[in-house]
């Protein structure tokens, strides 16, 4: 077991043994969760804390059903039963296969251990021969505690954290952290509490509406974290009932849940950008809803590029339409030559494939500052929620933006709890 906050399910010694035999020889790892509605940096920032974690122990009556905890869980990273893993914090290795590799290695000594439980991990999973296993309908729930690295609420200091927990891994070990590339073998069973796959976690909420406490005007006393199932369930039902694409702004159609546009506003006010290049005109509503933020702030232009869907587009003084192909090195090209040097820009990118997507990001996040922020619009298609069939999106090229650096998602944008955008927000860091 690696760090003490953590609660275990009933069943984690039986498979974990039962894995070393079936196996061997093998690591077998248990599956990671947090304690709470969502990922537990963003939980905490909005108010969760001990005080209502206890009151969720209560409301499962812990420990009579240890599977309950997966009421109150949530997969550590947003992940899945069949996503891999990098790190575990209960393992089951043979001690011939802790002695060869060393152990851990007293080298990680920053606060919070930086990546020493990864790095045991990958020497462990990487030694020829060992099989990687995992156990099914079991979990090792992370609780809140105050820790050096998941308590952290601010977006900006928790990348900081990450980032130099990266650095002193390839200090010590002389190359960057990299995941085991071995196949995953599975033990265990799914008990219909822990059958809570990404497409099947509306049983939580109602444990998390019963620990809230009312104050005598029937508000919470203290601001809450709104669950990420329910979050999830409600931009499915939003995306479905498609009256977001009866979003208008000043009689102009523009296709988008009000909250991000309220976002978007948000971000002009904040940034103050000399320009805003926008790919994804479709009827010119969101490019007349800038425009008219910029006059508000007393700054910015903007440059719409797409095809348009509608045969007349809005006009404004502050508004400049290409009719051409976002992705094309010409196109590119004309909007540096219209924005000129050092625009101080804002880029919103609007739904397109992956591959696309990056295109659009090489052309036009150079003319982004530290400080500003690349929009990657949509991220929700492709099965996050919604539209499953999209193919490759969005929030696949968002993962890619993110490995490059440079950039960190500003998780706090997303606070009304409706967005189309999740993970979206980018803010340029260096």
């Amino acid at each position: 077991m690696i760090d003490g906050a953590h609660v275990l399910t009933p069943g984690v010694l039986r498979y974990g043994i039962l894995g070393l035999a079936t196996y061997r020889p093998a690591v077998v790892t248990t599956q990671q969760w947090y304690v709470g509605p969502g990922q537990q940096n963003e939980a905490v920032a909005a108010g969760y804390d001990q005080e209502f974690e206890d009151k969720l122990f209560g409301e499962i009556e812990w420990p009579s059903d240890g599977y309950r905890l997966f009421h109150v869980g949530h997969f550590i990273g947003d992940r899945d039963w069949f996503e891999g893993q990098w790190e575990s914090n209960c393992l089951f290795v043979p001690r011939s296969l802790l002695e060869q590799t060393g152990g851990f290695d007293e080298s990680f000594d920053i606060p919070g251990g930086a990546f020493a439980n990864l790095d045991l991990f990958e020497r462990m999973a990487s030694t020829p021969g060992v099989r990687l296993v995992t156990m099914l309908g079991e979990g090792s729930f992370h609780q809140v505690h105050g820790g050096t690295t998941t308590n952290v609420g601010e977006v900006a200091e928790r990348a900081g954290i990450i980032r130099s927990y990266y650095d002193h891994y390839e200090q010590v070990r002389g190359r960057p952290f990299h995941i085991p590339a071995k196949p995953f073998h599975y033990v265990g069973t799914l008990p219909v509490p822990a059958r809570r796959t990404k497409a099947r976690r509306m049983g939580a909420p109602v444990f998390f509406s019963r620990a809230h406490v009312d104050g005598t005007d029937g508000r919470p006393l203290k601001p809450l974290p709104v669950p990420d199932e329910l979050r999830t369930e409600f931009v499915d039902a939003f995306w479905r009932s498609n009256t977001w694409h009866q979003t208008t702004w000043l009689g102009k159609w523009v296709a988008k849940p009000p909250t991000d546009l309220l976002t978007y506003q948000e971000l002009v006010h904040r940034v103050r950008p000399g320009w805003i290049i926008e790919t994804g005109t479709s009827g010119g509503g969101r490019a007349l809803f800038l425009a008219t933020i910029c006059d508000l702030v007393g700054t910015g232009q903007i440059v719409s590029i797409d095809t348009p869907q509608v045969p007349t587009l809005p006009e404004h003084p502050r508004l400049t339409f290409l009719d051409a192909d976002p992705n094309d090195d010409a196109t590119a090209e004309q909007v540096a030559a219209i924005v000129g040097e050092n625009p101080r820009a804002l880029v919103i990118l609007g739904k397109a494939g992956s591959s696309k997507m990056l295109r659009s990001f090489e052309h036009y996040s150079p003319h982004v500052p530290v400080g500003s922020y690349v929009v990657v619009e949509d991220t929700i298609v492709n099965g996050h929620p919604v539209w499953a069939g999209f193919g490759s999106g969005p929030a696949e090229a968002v993962k890619e933006i993110i490995n490059r650096g440079g950039f960190t998602i500003d998780s706090a944008l997303e606070r009304y709890a409706l967005t189309f955008n999740p993970g979206g927000f980018l803010k340029r860091t260096s």
